[in-house]
């Protein structure tokens, strides 16, 4: 009797976590199916700066053009209409066309674009150029998924889901396109999806490939130089928006050069120059030189970042000359 009654009690709390189960499904899907109300949702350029105080617009669709190879991005912005709204997720389907399909999970990135305070404008530059004024400003730009893994950042310091928004404010977010370069010319239509509590709203995407596409390889020499991308992933994220920072591991290198059209690398001889210091070491020797070249990726043009900003200190030009020879 004592083993049917506990069975009894097991077979009881299966039912009943396989009805909690349900009642959780069936109110996540009721939730995916209810429009919040309560949310505006807008779309605008990625050149426009959106202050936390900016109102809603009348732009919940977004049309975008690009050429194969190229990246293309735009804001979702979400305001709250009434009290705090914990935003869930943003999501972008997949761009159909009659053509042939870009996956959104290989193809989009969506950032929340984390707000900084500036408390000090750069110096104004003749009448041209205006500054934007003290304040809260969209800035860093949060990733929601693991490049790598496609799986959902949480648990760190910042992280772009969820996220509270109050009344009468906004809260941006950064959607990035690559367009395939095997993508179809043609006209691809999307649609992007803001996940909160209480529901969603959504607008739509249009996207027209134009038939032509970006060279792989930068015009010109490229240097990004940059003291914290030094992983090979943080070099591919630059690649990819054409910032390449040149000096990897010859391996790295590679993979550059094949994907991303690296074209150009460097030797590391620095000589302590700067506009502060006013003073510049002797240079390596030719050997030395020949040396470090010897040990870069070959068929590349190699250059060595030896000093900065120190055009007008005559002191130092006999040492370039140095340098230089």
């Amino acid at each position: 009797m004592k083993k049917i009654g506990a069975l009894l009690v097991a077979l009881v709390m299966i039912i009943a976590s396989f009805s909690s189960c349900g009642i959780s499904n069936d109110k996540k899907k009721e939730a995916e199916a209810k429009i919040d109300s309560d949310l505006a949702i807008w779309t605008t350029h990625s050149l426009d700066r959106v202050r936390k105080n900016r109102q809603p617009q009348d732009s919940k669709d977004f049309e975008l053009y690009a050429a194969k190879g190229e990246y293309q991005s735009f804001q979702v912005v979400a305001n709250s209409k009434n009290g705090d709204i914990t935003i869930n997720d943003l999501t972008v389907s997949d761009f159909v066309g009659d053509n042939g399909v870009i996956k959104a999970e290989d193809h989009v990135t969506v950032y929340r674009e984390h707000y900084i305070e500036l408390r000090e404008n750069s110096p104004q530059i003749g009448d041209k150029i205006k500054a934007e004024g003290l304040g809260t400003i969209p800035d860093a730009l949060i990733p929601a998924v693991d490049p790598n893994t496609k799986k959902k950042l949480t648990g760190n310091r910042f992280d772009a889901f969820p996220h509270v928004i109050s009344t009468e404010e906004c809260q941006p977010f950064w959607i990035d396109v690559e367009v395939p370069r095997d993508a179809a010319a043609g006209e691809y239509s999307a649609t992007y999806t803001v996940h909160t509590a209480n529901g969603v709203q959504r607008g739509k995407l249009k996207l027209t490939v134009w038939n032509i596409e970006l060279s792989k390889v930068p015009s010109q020499g490229v240097h990004f130089r940059s003291t914290q991308i030094k992983t090979e992933q943080r070099a591919i994220v630059a690649a990819q928006h054409r910032m390449i920072a040149p000096g990897y591991d010859i391996e790295i290198e590679k993979k550059l050069q094949e994907n991303y059209g690296y074209n150009l690398t460097s030797v590391t001889f620095w000589s302590g120059a700067n506009e502060s210091t006013h003073k510049m070491s002797a240079p390596p020797s030719v050997e030395k030189v020949k040396k470090a070249v010897a040990n870069r990726l070959s068929g590349l043009p190699v250059y060595a970042y030896t000093a900065d900003e120190i055009s007008g200190v005559t002191i130092l030009y006999d040492s370039l000359k140095k340098w230089g020879q």
